[in-house]
């Protein structure tokens, strides 16, 4: 494994959680809704949120894997 690659991965696993807790957001959302049909800005909210932090970090692993990757043989 490259060491430089250490604090990427940290970071990158420590988004991992937030998306993750973002995700359960918008399930909780999503079940509210099925209740309470008002509940559609909400669950609108929770997606924005979502897509506002899963985007920018799934470009920021393409950015900062590909080439980590590439080196190793791999072809994605």
């Amino acid at each position: 494994a490259d060491p430089s690659l250490e604090p990427v991965l940290e970071r990158l696993s420590a988004e991992h959680e937030a998306i993750a807790a973002l995700i359960t957001g918008v399930d909780t959302a999503l079940v509210t809704m099925i209740g309470d049909p008002g509940g559609l800005g909400e669950a609108e909210a929770a997606v924005e949120r979502l897509a506002g932090a899963l985007l920018p970090h799934l470009k920021d692993e393409e950015d900062q894997l590909l080439g980590p990757i590439a080196h190793l043989g791999i072809r994605v």
